[in-house]
């Protein structure tokens, strides 16, 4: 697979992740994810609330990023923000 983009890349981390966890757990935490950006290693994932950031950052950061290393090859810092943050990112990675 050609990685052109962020969701190729975020495809990758996911196919790692299944190997890994359930496939409940997935449908149920990581699916509903959302690729924000990947810049110097790493990957800014979004997500819809605030309670759903911390069971993320709690239960799912260290599967998400020996996912992302599997997948790259590389160490991948995996931060999740709620859709509202969304925009700032995008816009300080514009600057």
């Amino acid at each position: 697979m050609a990685v052109t983009s962020v969701s190729d890349i975020w495809q990758l981390i996911c196919e790692e992740c299944k190997k890994i966890i359930t496939q409940v757990a997935f449908d149920c935490f990581v699916e509903g994810l959302k690729p924000i950006s990947f810049l110097n290693g790493e990957m800014v994932v979004g997500c819809k609330e605030s309670f759903e950031r911390d069971i993320l950052e709690q239960n799912y950061t260290e599967i998400l990023e020996n996912s992302a290393k599997a997948a790259m090859g590389f160490d991948v810092k995996i931060t999740f923000v709620v859709e509202a943050e969304e925009e700032d990112i995008v816009l300080a990675e514009k600057y």
